[in-house]
């Protein structure tokens, strides 16, 4: 049953463009939300940390509810930040107490169901979905340790290269070549690659965006740079944005971007476009303090002991390009969740709060 409900929630993530879409999402996950309500009876433990962000995030809500109301933060927009503080917790409530071995079984499922759509569109060049989508399905299960033979995991990671080079998923590539490195290396320098990987594509990101317009920096980071920027111009034209946000961005905004891209590149692009950076999305639309404390936490939770850091640490860097948010309706952030909730359940700590 679970698994079933989970890969129709990835599934409905990857079609995910239209506000039906999105309230479909939201049906599904008060039905699963429902389900595990009844069968584990509203008992919940969680560690401080877990504890910690879902209060900051409720806070970053409470101010969302006080744009809605004194500001131009629509009902929609509201609801859909709600909404990802709502898909949080719920797998906070799925993971715990749950055989984590066997609940990585849904990556198998996830990685089969994304080798058929990605066969599909190689041969048909029909892109039904975003040519990455199926490609970030499959980057779980190629990660996992649930493959015991090497000859296996060789394969399918040859496979998994072939396909994502075949669609272009320049991003997805290089975290998993990224996850490679690091695990190939015991926590102590695991640990020590990471912070430093951290602070050198913090300074390469600072670079692209002083140098936004120029042409090879967008053919290497596909324009984003000029994303980067208009979001940061928008951000920094105001000190209580810069503070404390603006609420989830409008779509007016996106496509604004969009604009910014398409007068530069001199061709048609997408309508709409995010900051297509995890940390810009949060700056952008909750300020540099909670997105200072998210950081903080997030670090701290990379300091415990726990099996799936090597995947964090992978997606915390994925981060740095890609449009991911905690609890966010996306494949990426659906998956980006998933392994920051396992890395929190599986925290060895002491402290901890139960209701």
């Amino acid at each position: 049953m679970l698994e079933i409900l989970i890969i129709f929630l990835f599934s409905t993530m990857m079609f995910a463009t239209t506000s039906m879409s999105l309230i479909l999402i939201l049906a599904l996950v008060v039905v699963l939300n429902i389900y595990f309500i009844i069968k584990d009876k509203i008992k919940v433990k969680m560690n401080s940390i877990t504890f910690y962000m879902l209060i900051i995030f409720l806070l970053a809500n409470m101010k969302n509810v006080f744009l809605y109301l004194f500001s131009n933060l629509t009902l929609f927009s509201l609801l859909y930040s709600f909404g990802e503080l709502y898909l949080f917790f719920l797998f906070i409530l799925l993971i715990k107490n749950r055989d984590l071995n066997k609940f990585q079984n849904i990556f198998k499922y996830a990685f089969w169901g994304g080798f058929i759509i990605a066969t599909y569109m190689i041969i048909t060049k029909n892109y039904i979905v975003l040519p990455n989508h199926p490609i970030v399905l499959m980057l779980p299960y190629v990660m996992s340790n649930k493959i015991n033979s090497v000859y296996l995991k060789v394969f399918l990671g040859v496979l998994y290269l072939s396909y994502g080079v075949l669609l272009e998923a320049r991003g997805v590539l290089v975290t998993y070549f990224y996850f490679l490195i690091i695990t190939a290396f015991d926590e102590k320098r695991r640990n020590t690659i990471f912070k430093l990987s951290f602070v050198t594509i913090t300074l390469v990101y600072f670079y692209a965006i002083s140098n936004y317009l120029d042409p090879q920096i967008n053919e290497l980071l596909t324009n984003r740079p000029l994303i980067w920027r208009y979001y940061i111009d928008d951000i920094i034209s105001n000190t209580w944005n810069v503070i404390f946000g603006q609420g989830r961005m409008s779509e007016g905004v996106a496509g604004a971007a969009a604009d910014e891209v398409m007068n530069y590149v001199q061709r048609g692009v997408k309508e709409e476009y995010s900051p297509h950076n995890f940390y810009l999305y949060y700056i952008y639309e909750h300020g540099i303090v909670f997105t200072l404390i998210i950081v903080f936490l997030l670090f701290r939770a990379l300091k415990n002991t726990n099996s799936f850091k090597p995947e964090l640490m992978s997606f915390l860097i994925l981060g740095f390009t890609s449009p991911m948010k905690i609890g966010g309706f996306g494949i990426l952030s659906l998956f980006f969740t998933i392994y920051l909730v396992l890395s929190l359940n599986d925290i060895r700590t002491k402290v901890s709060i139960e209701t």
